[in-house]
């Protein structure tokens, strides 16, 4: 094995029942080096396996590769359930496919499939002609389904029983059922076709008499997802109804599968990390990117979009050339009213698509949001208005310029109101995620909006009220 260095020793060694500490890289990588796998293995085993994933990704694809090589199976296996996407498929492409598949090979098949979904083609199918006889066909059966579905969250080992079992049979079935069904929370009834009949609460069962027939404990109505179920519906239903499993079946309503609820906070997480990034003109692939090109290349495309807003409002500004000579004064107030727009429109588009992703807004319930929204541009633009229109008169002395400031101020609040309430729904019409309606182009938008409004304000009105 070589010999491990005096102070990587002490640093292994528990001192006074202390848990030992965490090897730093350079610890690791001599570790690796010297070919001491007992002594990683000691200093990796207190460590939960979110704590390993932690840690491997830390590492870098190389060395974390290698430390999960060194790992007992079933602890490389768990850390590689743990980790993000991105870092997992840059780890995975460091792994022979034997390292790969004695990992998976200890998972439970929803986990193997989150893993093996991260290998491409021919990586893929090497992966799964190396698993025993039963997990290929079931690993591959959720490989099917769509990654952001039901059936791509759920794991199959579910505990089912007949609709003509008794107590007795149910314990029985408990007594002799798999690991795998270790987080059992509830009991599924199905009838002799294995269509989903009730569910039977371990409470009930544990408190029934062994010649109870389980038609006399189950529970119905019971509140199911079908298998092609958007994850996102799945999580609110589950939020709903307060479940910590939920039974998944498919079209001819056979249960299939369940989603726990530690699958369903992994997908509020990943939900609300995509929604975020995409309102800042990003995605999830850019968190583990290393490579500052490829980031950039990632931010540029809405970086562009309000350039070309910007310059977009430039020429606007250019066709009201004759006002500004007259009055010089309006364009010292042009960012102003670019900012309301924007701050106005992503406020509103924020709440918009939160309460889409939660279920409060429908497209069919769409005016109540709009309206509600509308009604505080109002009220926001008469403020901001009003105190733009004060300060410009006292500032510029000139009572014309304060009162197309505070019109137009007004006016591209409700209309930034308008917008980010509408294109949402707009866009979930269409079968486009809300969540790119906000960011850059929600701003740019109404950057555009603002500009235009204030200077047909300021061009109309000169002709009113005269030269200021």
């Amino acid at each position: 094995m070589g010999v491990i260095p005096v102070e990587i020793r002490r640093k292994l060694s528990p001192m006074d029942g202390r848990t030992p500490d965490l090897p730093s890289r350079d610890e690791i990588i001599d570790l690796l080096n010297l070919g001491a796998k007992p002594a990683l293995r000691e200093a990796i085993a207190p460590l939960h396996a979110e704590d390993v994933a932690e840690l491997v990704e830390s590492l870098g694809p190389e060395v974390g590769s290698r430390l999960l090589a060194a790992l007992e199976s079933e602890a490389a296996g768990e850390a590689l359930a743990e980790m993000p996407d991105q870092a997992r498929e840059h780890v995975l492409e460091e792994m022979s496919y034997e390292a790969i598949a004695d990992a998976v090979d200890t998972l439970p098949a929803d986990d193997a499939a989150d893993v093996i979904g991260d290998l491409h083609g021919d990586q893929r199918m090497q992966v799964l002609g190396d698993l025993d006889v039963q997990e290929p066909k079931m690993v591959a059966e959720l490989l099917s389904y769509p990654e952001d579905s039901a059936g791509g969250i759920m794991t199959p080992e579910v505990l089912a029983v007949p609709y003509d079992s008794s107590a007795a049979d149910v314990i029985e079935r408990l007594r002799g059922a798999p690991t795998a069904h270790d987080d059992v929370f509830t009991v599924y009834v199905v009838d002799a076709d294995g269509r989903l009949a009730g569910r039977l609460p371990l409470q009930n069962l544990v408190t029934a008499a062994l010649a109870t027939p389980v038609e006399a404990m189950m529970e119905r109505p019971l509140v199911s997802c079908r298998v092609d179920e958007d994850q996102e519906q799945v999580a609110q239903i589950m939020a709903k109804y307060n479940l910590v499993t939920i039974p998944i079946v498919d079209d001819s309503e056979r249960l299939v599968g369940r989603v726990t609820f530690d699958d369903v906070i992994d997908v509020i997480a990943e939900e609300a990390t995509e929604d975020i990034l995409r309102m800042a003109g990003s995605n999830e692939r850019e968190v583990a990117e290393r490579s500052s090109i490829r980031i950039a290349r990632v931010r540029l495309p809405w970086v562009v979009v309000g350039l070309l807003g910007g310059l977009f409002s430039g020429v606007l500004m250019s066709r009201f050339e004759s006002v500004l000579q007259q009055v010089l004064g309006l364009a010292f107030f042009v960012p102003a009213v670019a900012a309301l727009g924007g701050n106005v429109g992503i406020q509103s588009s924020t709440i918009v698509i939160r309460g889409m992703t939660v279920g409060d807004y429908t497209f069919t319930g769409v005016w109540t949001p709009i309206l509600r929204e509308i009604r505080v541009g109002l009220a926001i633009g008469a403020v901001c208005g009003v105190v733009a229109a004060v300060f410009a008169q006292s500032w510029l002395g000139d009572p014309g310029i304060g009162l197309i400031v505070g019109l137009a101020m007004w006016g591209t609040a409700l209309c930034a109101a308008i917008v980010g309430a509408g294109l949402p729904f707009l866009l979930s019409r269409f079968d486009v995620d809300p969540a790119v309606a906000t960011g850059p182009f929600i701003t740019t938008a109404n950057d555009v909006l603002g500009v235009l409004l204030y200077f047909l304000l300021a061009a109309a009105l000169f002709g009113l009220i005269g030269q200021p």
